[in-house]
């Protein structure tokens, strides 16, 4: 039996300022919040209520999957964006916003609800009207959107459509980290930024035919920006439906949304307290290695077996037996950063 979507918009829409923003989403995240997209049609007068059907997030809705969806529900409501204003003439002006004012599951219905921030109303609402011509807005086929389950693939596809019909343009690396990552990106260096960025991004939109050329720029020897294009003869042209993909395809429903190692890294962070440090410290020495994946949630289930042996916070007691396993956690942890304490776990 296919998973099939419950009834929604089919074609979804962001300010591009919205759409340009620097703004860090997981896998959950993105998905959710396009989800949430599909509840906005631009002939209301006001931004709806989100809706949306748990098993349009995951196909198998279960006790499995709730931690993870409840975390990517808080981090959705936690997002602080940084935002130009739609009506500024000239200078620029920007503010500070949330994306939504309320999340929540309804585990009697089987529905997450929410709101939209009153603030966000300009950037998703009403745009055809608004805008008056092209450039102040980009549409996105959903299921296009929701075909690419990699969150990194879906920022990008947004990015590149909100420029398409200018045929070409290029990034700096750092310009693509902040957007990314804000900031913080757990692969600052060239090679591993291409290989689970980039890579996983052209794979990606392979799977639903869009066609983008990535070129790396050097400054010298070093990879300083990525040019991006798309050739003449793929702009706007229609692809065959993706392929919705089956409950019974997946091993788990969560990992139907993210691999093993995302979820790794996010179940560290939401559910046992880790710093956003200490989990790029694990990023770099885990990197895509099945065997210390395995070791990393040897640790944790050890953990889970008898949390008595916790005498502190279990951050820190996480941290503590991660670092027994992995003993290049201390020059790291030295190397990079040296101002954080030993087993804080939650700075």
């Amino acid at each position: 039996m296919k998973a099939e979507l419950t009834p929604g918009n089919p074609i979804l829409f962001q300010h591009n300022h919205l759409v340009r923003t620097n703004m860090r989403m997981g896998e959950l995240e993105a998905r959710i919040f396009f989800l949430a997209l599909r509840c906005v049609h631009q002939s209301q007068e006001e931004l709806p209520a989100i809706k949306i059907k748990l098993t349009d997030i995951v196909p198998s809705w279960g006790a499995k999957s709730y931690d993870l969806i409840r975390a990517a529900l808080r981090a959705l409501y936690d997002k602080d964006l940084l935002l130009r204003r739609v009506d500024t003439k000239g200078k620029q002006a920007e503010y500070r916003t949330r994306l939504i004012t309320s999340m929540g599951i309804d585990e009697g219905t089987g529905y997450v609800t929410g709101t939209f921030a009153p603030e966000i109303k300009p950037y998703l609402l009403q745009l055809t009207k608004k805008a008056g011509g092209t450039g102040q807005f980009t549409s996105a086929e959903t299921m296009k959107v929701l075909g690419l389950n990699n969150h990194h693939a879906q920022r990008l596809y947004w990015l590149i459509k909100s420029w398409e019909s200018e045929g070409e343009k290029q990034y700096s690396l750092d310009e693509l980290q902040a957007y990314l990552f804000e900031g913080d990106s757990p692969y600052p260096k060239w090679a591993d930024f291409n290989r689970f960025v980039l890579k996983n991004v052209e794979a990606g939109f392979k799977k639903i035919g869009y066609n983008v050329v990535m070129t790396p720029r050097k400054t010298g020897k070093k990879v300083t920006a990525v040019h991006f294009s798309i050739p003449e003869a793929s702009k706007n042209v229609e692809v065959a439906p993706v392929v919705r993909p089956t409950a019974e395809s997946r091993s788990e429903a969560v990992l139907a949304l993210t691999d093993n190692f995302s979820k790794l890294w996010q179940v560290l962070e939401t559910k046992w307290g880790l710093a956003k440090w200490q989990v790029s410290i694990m990023r770099e020495i885990v990197g895509d290695n099945d065997i210390k994946y395995d070791k990393v949630r040897a640790v944790l289930s050890m953990v889970n077996g008898d949390k008595t042996k916790a005498t502190g916070p279990i951050a820190a007691y996480v941290w503590t037996c991660l670092k027994k396993e992995f003993p290049s956690i201390a020059t790291l942890h030295q190397s990079r950063y040296p101002a954080k304490s030993e087993d804080n776990g939650a700075n």
